[in-house]
């Protein structure tokens, strides 16, 4: 049997894509803090995210909504629980985000260049606020 460029493409793509999966465990966790949800993604297992989460929250070295929420409650310890695993766990991850409330910052939805493009405009207003001020 004769194999074809289509076939080989094809074989290829699905073996590289096959060999990611399973070498990253490319995963969507979430983490209950009583009614409040915060939804991560990694491509480290689920129990090597989950130390370093535990590990910010007990050195303080994060302040953010989800760090936070914990400290009010009292919690020592993050269970993260895995929800998904495959290749396309980002848009898994960012559907989850932006239909349900959670504590995950506004920024998480946006795609990175989006992110920049509104950052770098915000500091050229507020250069141009302070200089007119001058």
């Amino acid at each position: 049997m004769t194999t074809t460029f289509y076939n080989r493409h094809y074989i290829r793509f699905f073996s590289e894509n096959y060999f990611l999966s399973i070498m990253y465990k490319m995963s969507v966790y979430c983490i209950n803090l009583g009614n409040d949800v915060y939804f991560g993604s990694t491509k480290s297992k689920i129990s090597v995210r989950e130390a370093r989460h535990n590990f910010r929250l007990r050195n303080n070295e994060s302040n953010s909504n989800l760090y936070r929420k914990a400290r009010e409650l009292g919690i020592e310890k993050l269970e993260l629980q895995l929800i998904y695993e495959g290749s396309d766990y980002k848009e898994v991850e960012h559907d989850l985000i932006i239909n349900h409330d959670c504590l995950n910052m506004l920024g998480a939805t946006f795609d990175r260049k989006r992110h920049l493009r509104l950052h770098r405009e915000a500091q050229k207003r507020y250069m141009l606020k302070k200089n007119q001020k001058i």
